[in-house]
């Protein structure tokens, strides 16, 4: 009778055991994703900074006409923003110049959801405008707005599908800007030849 009960409670002890471990593993595997997740959300805000602070940049190089000095920049953002994007462009050009040159910028930012705002007032004019990751605007709906001013796109495919002059380059989580200068000249924009200067963060490419 002992030797049955001892038998059991060994069993049982077994069963817990088991069940602990098998526990251990599916939660440290749970958290192992969740970690990655976590890991991939913090990178994409970090490449969303870099953008920000790249076009930034580039819009210093950009050589403005009398209008545009006089009435501001008109940047759109279209597309939805969980990585911030919005927010770091307008923090790094206030901080490019102390908090100055914000006031020459008009930063408008348009979800999904407000597309058809977005359209409206990228009819009206812009100087840039910007597609988010997440943009639902297509290769079609920017035949129509091409020669409305300056279309930066993410990814090579929009950028090679479209007459988008500038893109945001993705290669082993570094990114670039994608510049196809005869596009930007046939758009009457002109930017400094100081630009091909900066190899690092710059491409000229001819599609």
């Amino acid at each position: 009778m002992l030797k049955d009960s001892s038998r059991f409670r060994m069993i049982a002890q077994r069963a817990v055991l088991r069940y602990a471990l098998f526990s251990l593993v599916i939660f440290g595997a749970w958290g192992l994703s969740f970690s990655g997740y976590s890991q991939t959300a913090e990178q994409n805000r970090k490449m969303a900074r870099i953008e920000a602070s790249y076009l930034t940049h580039l819009t210093k190089y950009i050589q403005w006409d009398s209008s545009t000095k006089k009435n501001g920049v008109k940047i759109i953002i279209h597309g939805d923003d969980p990585y911030k994007f919005y927010e770091s462009l307008k923090y790094a050009i206030e901080v490019s110049s102390g908090g100055e040159r914000i006031a020459d910028f008009e930063i408008m930012h348009f979800t999904n959801d407000q597309t058809d705002l977005a359209l409206k007032n990228i009819k009206e004019g812009f100087q840039i405008l910007v597609l988010t990751k997440k943009s639902f605007l297509t290769a079609k709906d920017l035949d129509k707005i091409e020669s409305k001013g300056l279309i930066v796109v993410h990814g090579e495919q929009l950028f090679d599908n479209t007459n988008a002059p500038i893109a945001f380059q993705y290669s082993q989580n570094r990114v670039r800007l994608l510049i196809d200068r005869k596009l930007l000249n046939q758009g009457g924009i002109r930017v400094s030849s100081k630009l091909a200067n900066l190899r690092n963060a710059v491409s000229f490419v001819d599609k």
